[in-house]
C-alpha cells in the first residue's frame, strides 16, 4: 500500500507557500487535497435552501480546486485525489483513517483565522502522549 497524505485547504496560495517544500515529491505517495469551505453561520437556513448552500458549497470547492490546479498539474492523476470535506473535520478525519489505514498523514494546511494561532495535526498515538504527558506534568504540579 502507498503512503497516503491528506492536504486540508482552505486556500490555495496559503496552501502552496506551506507545501512547496514536501509537495509533491517524486516517492510515489498519494495526495488527497480537502477543501474545507468556510463555515455558514446557523442562521443562513433563514435564507438560503440546502441545496442553495451545497450548491455555495460545491461552486466555492471547485473555485479552490481550479486554483490548486496550477502547482499540481506536474502530479499524475492517479496520484491525486480531491474531496470536500461535508462533515466536521474530526468525523472528516477519522473516515479517512478507515480508508487509508491508520498510517494516513494529516497536513494541515488552512489558513489560520488569526495571524498568530498555528494549527496542528496530530495521530491519535501522539495526542494520547501528548495527553498523558500534560496530566503527568498538572499531576506534579499540583502536589508541589
Amino acid at each position: 500500500m502507498s503512503h497516503t497524505i491528506a492536504v486540508l485547504i482552505d486556500d490555495a496560495e496559503h496552501a502552496q507557500q506551506h507545501l512547496s517544500a514536501v509537495f509533491p515529491g517524486d516517492n510515489g505517495t498519494r495526495w488527497l487535497l480537502v477543501a474545507c469551505a468556510p463555515r455558514q453561520t446557523h442562521r443562513i437556513g433563514k435564507w438560503a435552501s440546502h441545496s442553495s448552500r451545497e450548491h455555495w458549497r460545491r461552486h466555492w470547492t471547485d473555485r479552490l480546486f481550479e486554483q490548486v490546479r496550477g502547482w499540481t498539474a506536474a502530479l499524475p492523476a492517479d496520484r491525486l485525489h480531491t474531496m470536500m470535506a461535508r462533515d466536521a473535520l474530526p468525523k472528516v478525519i477519522e473516515q479517512l483513517q478507515r480508508e487509508h489505514g491508520q498510517q494516513l498523514e494529516v497536513i494541515d494546511a488552512r489558513r489560520s483565522k488569526s495571524a498568530g494561532a498555528a494549527r496542528m495535526v496530530v495521530n491519535p498515538g501522539t495526542l494520547l502522549s501528548m495527553l498523558m504527558s500534560f496530566g503527568l506534568g498538572w499531576a506534579l504540579t499540583v502536589t508541589d
